[in-house]
C-alpha cells in the first residue's frame, strides 16, 4: 500500500538550517524540487532554475536569491527612513524609482512614515554617477513614466525608456542629453554594437533584448549588429560604460568652453541666464505637478458633491410626489 507524502512531515525532518523564515509567511520555506511551472512571489517572474523554496501547502514559492533579500535597509534613494520588505503590494501602488505599477502584487520595500516604494529590481540600484549638472549622484534606470521631463531638454520621458534619476530630488534627465552616446560599442557581443535611433521588426517576438531577454520598448535607442539579428536595448548595452561616457563628455565638454568662453563675457553672462531658466523650469514643472494633483483631488469632491445633489434631488422628488399623491 503506497504511504502518502505528508508536507507537514517532511518539513520537521529538514534541518533547522535549511529552513527560510521570510517576512510574515506563518510557515518556514524548505527546498523543493522543481517539477511543475512555478511563480516566485517575491518577484512575480518564472522560476526555471533550483534552488527554490517553498511552502506547498500555501502554494508559496520563491527563487533562493529572492528569499535572501534583506527584510530591512537603508537607501541612498530614500535616506530618510528605513524600508521594509513587504510580501505583497497593491497593484495601484508603483515604485519611487522607475514607477513601474506593482501588477501582479509583487514583493517591494516600504516606507511606513511616507509610503514610498521601491521594487526589488531597483533596490539592488545605486545612485553612483556624478554629473556636473546637478548636486546629488544619479542612477541609471529604466523608468515607466507617463508624464515626467527631461529636466535638460524638457522633453517627455516615454514609457520604458533608459534615464538617470534622482529620487530624492525627482530629477529626471535623459543619457543622450547629458552626454554624447558612442555610435558603436563592444560589449555582450562578439561583434561591434552600432547606435539606432529604433529598431522596430515585423514580428513581435523579435522585440526582445538579446541581453536581459526581456521586452524591448519600440522607438527607443537600441544598439543593433549589422551582421546578425542581436539587438541590445539602451540599458544593457552601455549601464556599464556610461560613467565613463559621462566623465569624457565633462572633460571635453570643459576644454571647449575654455576655449569659447575665453575672455568673452557675453558668453558668461548667457550661461548663467541659462542656468538661472533651468532652474526656474524646474521650479515651475514641480509647481505644475503640484496643481495637477491639486486639480485631481477637486475633481474628485466635485463628482463626489454632485453625486450628492443628485441623490438628495432625487430623495425631493420621490417626496414631492408622495405629497402630492396624498392630497
Amino acid at each position: 500500500m503506497p504511504v502518502k507524502f505528508s508536507f507537514d512531515l517532511y518539513q520537521n525532518l529538514c534541518l533547522p538550517e535549511m529552513q527560510i523564515e521570510f517576512c510574515n509567511h506563518p510557515h518556514p520555506l524548505v527546498p523543493c524540487k522543481l517539477e511543475s511551472k512555478l511563480c516566485c512571489n517575491v518577484c512575480i517572474q518564472e522560476i526555471t532554475l533550483l534552488p527554490l523554496y517553498g511552502c506547498i501547502p500555501c502554494k508559496y514559492f520563491l527563487h533562493k536569491s529572492c528569499a535572501e533579500f534583506e527584510k530591512s535597509l537603508k537607501h541612498p534613494f530614500h535616506p530618510e527612513h528605513t524600508l521594509l520588505l513587504r510580501p505583497k503590494s497593491s497593484g495601484d501602488d508603483w515604485c519611487a524609482a522607475c514607477c513601474k505599477s506593482f501588477v501582479g502584487g509583487c514583493s517591494a520595500y516600504n516606507c511606513r512614515e511616507c509610503d514610498l516604494k521601491l521594487c526589488i529590481d531597483c533596490s539592488l540600484k545605486m545612485p553612483n554617477l556624478k554629473w556636473e549638472g546637478h548636486v546629488h549622484s544619479l542612477a541609471f534606470i529604466k523608468a515607466y513614466y507617463g508624464y515626467t521631463f527631461c529636466g535638460f531638454c524638457n522633453s517627455p520621458c516615454c514609457n520604458g525608456e533608459s534615464v538617470l534619476h534622482c529620487v530624492p530630488c525627482d530629477f529626471v534627465v535623459h543619457p543622450r542629453c547629458i552626454a554624447e552616446l558612442p555610435q558603436s560599442i563592444e560589449v555582450h557581443h562578439r561583434h561591434l554594437l552600432f547606435l539606432n535611433d529604433s529598431l522596430i521588426e515585423d514580428m513581435m517576438e523579435d522585440l526582445y533584448c538579446s541581453v536581459c531577454e526581456k521586452l524591448r520598448t519600440p522607438n527607443q535607442l537600441v544598439y543593433s549588429c549589422n551582421e546578425c539579428d542581436f539587438v541590445s536595448d539602451l540599458y544593457c548595452a552601455i549601464q556599464e560604460i556610461l560613467p565613463d561616457i559621462i566623465i569624457n563628455n565633462e572633460v571635453e565638454g570643459e576644454y571647449s568652453n575654455s576655449k569659447e568662453n575665453l575672455d568673452d563675457p557675453v558668453l558668461d553672462e548667457i550661461d548663467k541666464e541659462i542656468s538661472v531658466l533651468r532652474d526656474h523650469s524646474m521650479v515651475l514643472k514641480k509647481t505644475l505637478e503640484g496643481l495637477n494633483l491639486r486639480a485631481k483631488e477637486l475633481t474628485q469632491d466635485i463628482e463626489k458633491v454632485d453625486k450628492d445633489v443628485e441623490e438628495l434631488e432625487k430623495k425631493r422628488t420621490e417626496r414631492a410626489s408622495f405629497s402630492w399623491s396624498a392630497d
